[in-house]
């Protein structure tokens, strides 16, 4: 277990919260892509904190901009129905991503979330508000191969993404499984 101190810490920015995101941020997963994410998750998306207005991520709960993933509860007590549905599936704004993947961890930290799925641009590995989050907490990380045809009107898709996996490691198996593309094995920090 990582001490409570670390979101008071340099690696938790709580000042960078994103607010009015723009619908370039908007690029929605792919069916075909929610159906490999919940097999990696063992068969159930518990979660989706970044959920669009149509909440098309099949999901058993969805939080939306409008109720603000921030402001809002995504810990046990969302998941009191049944244990194993403590998975989250987040495909945040690709222009302010570090809060999202803080917020995560911040779940992840205390056992509230069992296990997560990330689509973000590949450079969360190395910025500096999410790298050393990723050592702590990632379990491994799929770069795809070719792109993700996302479904937001059309627009293509001209960056590269990674999928993470978040959590526990019993999950790596069903992740290798299930994702297509270059899967590494993340060793963590703790």
């Amino acid at each position: 277990m990582i001490s409570s101190n670390l979101f008071q810490s340099s690696l938790f920015d709580s000042s960078s919260l994103p607010r009015n995101l723009t619908k370039t941020d908007q690029r929605f997963t792919p069916s075909v892509e929610l159906e490999k994410v919940r097999k990696a998750l063992g068969g159930v998306i518990g979660l989706d904190p970044c959920a669009n207005p149509g909440k098309t991520v099949p999901a058993r709960h969805h939080i939306t901009e409008s109720e603000d993933c921030f402001t809002s509860n995504w810990g046990a007590s969302l998941f009191a129905e049944n244990e194993e549905d403590r998975t989250v599936f987040m495909n945040p704004p690709y222009s302010v991503t570090a809060p999202f993947i803080q917020e995560l961890c911040k779940y992840l930290e205390d056992g509230q979330v069992r296990s997560a799925v990330t689509l973000t641009l590949s450079g969360v590995l190395s910025n500096k508000g999410t790298q050393n989050l990723v050592r702590r907490y990632g379990v491994a990380i799929c770069h795809p191969f070719g792109r993700i045809n996302f479904v937001n009107g059309g627009k293509s898709n001209d960056r590269d993404v990674v999928y993470i996996l978040w959590g526990e490691r019993s999950d790596f198996g069903l992740f290798c499984q299930h994702m297509t593309g270059l899967v590494i094995k993340i060793r963590q920090d703790r």
